[in-house]
């Protein structure tokens, strides 16, 4: 039943709570900085997810505002203001450490935890705010770009109101009106909802007091093994900063005229080769070159497929190659620092195992996916004639069919350091698609094929011409652009084109921080050694290159 499938799904949550109520207490005991938010959100969360198991998940909204709050811290989309306010309810909690270890070894009631009730209300009541803004816009990845614009609880449960009347809209309303205008037209109504949700807040949490004392016992053995996990994986990092006997490569030779961003990732990738892949440097950027730099791999190494992050993915890239026309052999198998490879890194787990990969569909876009039908590497619709009639095509094309029979598809652009391309195209095929009910603005016709947008309205107008073809199989699709964090061109950029559209039902764009921090509950070890290869930066933070 569903109390069952939902007792399988949060044990992951249950385990994640318990071990940060652990670690944390470890740290209190030995004197070091506690994460206090941390120790809130798990508290909380336990109170939820014990519910949720036993009411068939009548606690989400509290449990999805805990994931959307880590994410979001995770990821940098926390304002000041807000976290300065979180960490004061937490404080008003009245945290007990002292009953931490009653706790995760007999499962005792968690209001010995906390001596403030009334406070865990409140903070219970923030937390589900972030919830219904979940609920309502169906993805994290948009509640968490929505999170940049709270900067109180009380904004928290005004734009939660604003997303139940806008669902996926409220961002556009803000960015139109404004977020004062935006969320003072919700205020009234507003302040009736908190007090309803206070009320379900406070029962969910005594319902967990009991339940949680059940589902506690098998845990604490699953919290000693992840600890053990972690300080293995603290112990070969350890190792590897250490260097090895045999390194003759080096970090390798640098570019002098890179921007500060490329600079940035070309050392990471040349650190990332030398320490974790540990092999030499090669040529590039092109077949041909006779340049050595860090960021290149020798024919030896390509052939290896150290490119990619598993040998099946690896398999995916040759067979992708050896269909023909699309992706580059030298850049894909080759340059560590090109947005191809990651690609593959990012999107091939997902190719390979599509009974799992409508999960991370619907986490990350809010579809209701039921499966994936296929993902493509470097794809285009054919015939070329009767879309665009030039090379345009997506890195990465996700299909899925819906709970209701309808096919859907995502057609994914990615960028790593890369800019979009600097050349004008424009052509009548091209305004074949700009009609009336196409996504952008009818003032912007001039606007969007300028070098700055062209590339990503191309992208956007194949998806388009992929929806109104008059025998189109598909009832939903868009155009997602998938960019690093860093990347602060390209993200200029791409909020200049969302200026340009009348609206964003057919374009999205998330850069990768909110991609792996979503998936990360869901995904495997694949996940973690991506996170490393491309956002865990800090490793290559001294490196220094030639």
């Amino acid at each position: 039943g569903a109390a069952a499938i939902a007792g399988r799904y949060d044990f992951h949550h249950q385990v994640r709570h318990n071990y940060a109520l652990w670690r944390n207490f470890q740290a209190w005991t030995t004197g070091d900085p506690t994460d206090n938010l941390e120790v809130g959100l798990a508290v909380v969360g336990l109170g939820a997810t014990a519910a949720a198991v036993f009411t068939g998940g009548g606690s989400l909204p509290v449990k999805a505002g805990t994931s959307a709050l880590r994410v979001a811290r995770r990821t940098g989309n926390l304002t000041k203001s807000f976290q300065a306010a979180l960490l004061e309810q937490v404080r008003a909690l009245d945290f007990q450490w002292k009953e931490v270890p009653a706790w995760l070894v007999r499962g005792n009631g968690i209001d010995t935890l906390v001596r403030n009730h009334e406070a865990l209300s409140r903070f219970g009541t923030t937390v589900a705010h972030l919830g219904r803004i979940h609920h309502e816009t169906g993805s994290y990845a948009e509640t968490i770009g929505l999170l940049r614009y709270i900067d109180s609880p009380a904004e928290a449960g005004r734009l939660a109101h604003l997303t139940e009347a806008g669902g996926q809209r409220a961002r556009a309303a803000i960015e139109v009106l404004g977020k004062s205008r935006a969320l003072r037209a919700t205020h009234r109504l507003g302040d009736a909802v908190v007090s309803t949700i206070k009320l379900i807040v406070a029962a969910v949490v005594q319902m967990g007091l009991a339940a949680l004392a059940l589902l506690n016992r098998g845990l604490r053995s699953a919290i000693l093994a992840r600890a053990g996990r972690d300080n293995r994986s603290q112990a070969r990092r350890n190792d590897m900063s250490a260097g090895h006997p045999n390194d003759r490569s080096g970090i390798g030779p640098q570019y002098g005229k890179d921007d500060d961003f490329t600079r940035r990732m070309r050392l990471h990738q040349s650190w990332y080769r030398n320490r974790v892949l540990r092999v030499p440097y090669g040529t590039g950027p092109r077949k041909n070159s006779r340049t050595f730099y860090g960021n290149m791999l020798t024919e030896e190494s390509a052939n290896a497929g150290l490119n990619f992050l598993t040998s099946d993915i690896f398999a995916l890239a040759r067979q992708r190659i050896a269909e023909g026309p699309g992706a580059e052999p030298f850049r894909l198998l080759r340059n560590m620092l090109s947005s191809q490879p990651m690609c593959f890194n990012l999107f091939g787990t997902l190719a390979l195992d599509l009974d799992n990969a409508a999960e991370l569909v619907r986490a990350l876009w809010g579809t209701n996916a039921s499966r994936v039908t296929c993902i493509r590497f470097e794809w285009a619709p054919e015939p070329a004639a009767e879309y665009l009639n030039d090379g345009t095509a997506f890195d990465a094309f996700i299909e899925y069919e819906t709970e209701g029979g309808r096919m859907g598809f995502i057609g994914i652009e990615t960028k790593l350091s890369e800019p979009f391309s600097p050349k004008k195209y424009d052509r009548k095929e091209y305004r074949r698609w700009m009609t009336e009910d196409a996504p952008w603005r009818t003032d912007a016709g001039g606007q969007v094929s300028r070098t700055r947008h062209n590339q990503l309205w191309r992208d956007h107008l194949l998806a388009w011409a992929m929806l109104r073809q008059p025998d189109s199989r598909y009832a939903e699709g868009r155009l997602t652009v998938v960019y690093h964090p860093g990347d602060h061109h390209c993200r200029n950029v791409i909020e200049g084109y969302r200026r340009l559209l009348r609206d964003e039902v057919t374009f999205s764009a998330f850069d990768l921080a909110i991609v792996v921090a979503t998936w990360k509950p869901l995904a495997g070890e694949w996940l973690s050694r991506f996170e490393e290869r491309y956002l865990a930066l800090g490793g290559s933070e001294n490196a220094e290159g030639r």
